[in-house]
């Protein structure tokens, strides 16, 4: 649903079925993507590893992480510029969002 309300408002979505938690980055990733949102649906122990795998494959590209659990404030500042947003979430949250960081003059 996310990906329709995103496709409507004029935005080229890939979707892709890949948990960072685990596995690696598949192949049909795209080389530059402009922002990567992660839906994370694994482990509490495992979560906060994949954000840091994500910022490993794509260490210039703004990252929407959706999960239920907020990461303290530490974990946040550390992991500046990702942006988290809490499930169950309101698309009209993700699409201001994703406004926000594919604005001109927004990118890291």
């Amino acid at each position: 649903m996310l990906a329709q309300n995103l496709v409507k408002r004029g935005f080229a979505v890939q979707e892709l079925h890949w948990e960072p938690c685990h596995a690696r980055v598949p192949d049909n990733v795209p080389a530059k993507p402009d922002l990567i949102i992660a839906d994370l649906d694994c482990l509490m122990e495992d979560r906060w590893a994949a954000v840091t795998r994500l910022d490993r494959y794509f260490p210039s590209v703004p990252v929407v992480v959706l999960d239920y659990d907020r990461p303290d404030a530490g974990r946040l500042q550390a992991w500046r510029p990702y942006r988290f947003l809490r499930k169950p979430l309101g698309v009209r949250d993700l699409v201001g969002l994703v406004d926000e960081l594919t604005a001109p003059g927004e990118r890291p």
